[in-house]
């Protein structure tokens, strides 16, 4: 029987004094792609406040947003998070300004085969 991704968690090793990360568990992998993904939304968005601009960028559920619009407190990133069971748990807005926030999940994220 193979093995469930909740098998394959809590089983990572971060070592600082020898700047070091090991996983401890067969079958285990590292996804650097949420890295990748903050990083270069993180780098648009430094283009964008060079040139004076209060934007936000995605990139993927990676969201960063510069300084307040014009007369607003912030801006409003709204989320659809889900509840046990996949079902919605209702819309939340955040109120960000400066600011970074990742809302990626696995919820929209599968793969439907012969159906």
């Amino acid at each position: 029987m193979e093995d469930s991704a909740a098998d394959r968690i809590c089983f990572l090793h971060l070592d600082e004094s020898q700047k070091s990360v090991r996983l401890e568990k067969s079958g285990m992998q590292l996804d650097l792609g949420g890295i990748t993904k903050g990083y270069a939304a993180d780098a648009a968005m430094d283009v964008l406040v060079s040139r004076y601009l209060n934007r936000t960028v995605a990139a993927g559920g990676d969201i960063v947003v510069s300084e307040s619009p014009p007369g607003e407190n912030g801006w409003s990133i709204t989320m659809v998070p889900l509840s046990t069971g996949g079902k919605s748990a209702g819309k939340q807005a955040v109120l960000l300004a400066n600011a970074a926030v990742s809302t990626s999940g696995d919820a929209q994220q599968f793969v439907e085969s012969a159906g």
